[in-house]
């Protein structure tokens, strides 16, 4: 019995020692967990909280240094304000090439431009041949075409200062005013053709003459049409007497190709003397100069002494669309001619 005593007093005191630790221990134990976390307390907790207030000092030096950061980024920008940013030397070799770069973009509008003008002028023949009391339309689009080719020039005056200001890149080490040289140039480009009467802009126009021309022949075969100048109303600073001005117009447009002896067919246009033909009948008359001893022969045009060859000519797109308009303005002439002898006979 007595060394039974003994035991039992042994696991009080254990237990005893057991509570006193645990006043030096906090136990947490977070929500669904089965594991004991033990927070310590006295001299490991005093080390903790230094730590704590170190940590916190670093906290609030890295935010001072963050801002200060912030604080210098505004003032870089500040001092590379656009406003107080002038004009700077540019190497003449970049200048060069940025300014290619733009003319190349401002030739592609012009190019778009063309394209509309073949557009707006089939629009017109189509409103000529089924409007023919109505003529309000078709000058609304005579009115339309000259804004294109308002436009393109002026696209075209910009291409020519940024030619001007290559050549003087080339020239020279580095530009320090380039902005103003072509603001000087445009200014000067705009003003001079702006100032310029209707006459003197479009009279002289290739693409403003055809536009004329295919509105003309829809009502007018066969009759030459009168000369570009005297369908522009005369303004002041206009010259009738001004022989230096090239007269378009006043010529009958002629659909047929002088071989064949029958309206056009794949016409090609001799880049040289400007005569079309037919394709098959040109050919062949090629071929048969080429038997005689060369490729190169006298133009088949009566009356031309221009010395050409096949490689010469090139297929007109246009000559033959306007060649099936006309033929199409023919046939329908023709029907009407015949339902009106009908309408006589009946009579």
């Amino acid at each position: 019995m007595p060394p039974k005593s003994k035991a039992r007093s042994s696991k009080r005191a254990q237990v005893a020692s057991s509570d006193g630790e645990d006043e030096q221990m906090q136990v947490a134990r977070p929500s669904g967990s089965k594991s004991r976390s033990v927070v310590p307390t006295g001299r490991k907790s005093t080390r903790r909280a230094a730590e704590d207030e170190d940590e916190d000092m670093d906290d609030e030096v890295e935010e001072g240094e963050s801002q200060a950061l912030v604080a210098q980024q505004d003032d870089d920008v500040d001092l590379f304000d656009p406003a107080n940013f002038g004009d700077q030397p540019l190497d003449s070799a970049y200048a060069e090439r940025k300014i290619q770069t733009f003319m190349n973009d401002w030739s592609t509008l012009e190019g778009k431009i063309t394209e509309m003008i073949p557009v707006l002028e089939n629009a017109a023949v189509s409103v000529e041949e089924h409007q023919e009391e109505d003529k309000g339309t078709v000058a609304k689009m005579d009115e339309s075409m000259r804004h294109l080719l308002d436009l393109r020039q002026e696209l075209h005056g910009y291409q020519s200062v940024l030619e001007r200001l290559k050549r003087e890149a080339a020239r020279n080490d580095d530009i320090t005013d380039i902005v103003e040289r072509y603001e000087k140039g445009m200014k000067a480009e705009l003003n001079e053709y702006r100032n310029k009467t209707s006459r003197q802009k479009y009279s002289k126009v290739k693409e403003y003459a055809q536009f004329k021309e295919v509105i003309w022949e829809v009502n007018h075969a066969n009759e030459a049409m009168p000369p570009i100048r005297s369908q522009i109303d005369r303004e002041e600073g206009d010259s009738d007497s001004d022989g230096s001005d090239i007269e378009v117009g006043g010529v009958t447009q002629n659909f047929t190709c002088s071989l064949s002896l029958m309206p056009f067919v794949d016409p090609m246009t001799s880049k040289i003397c400007g005569h079309s033909f037919s394709r098959e009948p040109l050919e062949d008359y090629f071929k048969q100069q080429g038997k005689r001893g060369g490729a190169v022969a006298k133009c088949p045009a009566s009356g031309c002494n221009k010395k050409l060859s096949l490689a010469d000519f090139a297929i007109n797109k246009d000559l033959a669309k306007r060649t099936n308009a006309a033929e199409r303005r023919k046939r329908r002439r023709a029907l009407d001619d015949q339902d009106e002898e009908d309408s006589m006979d009946v009579l």
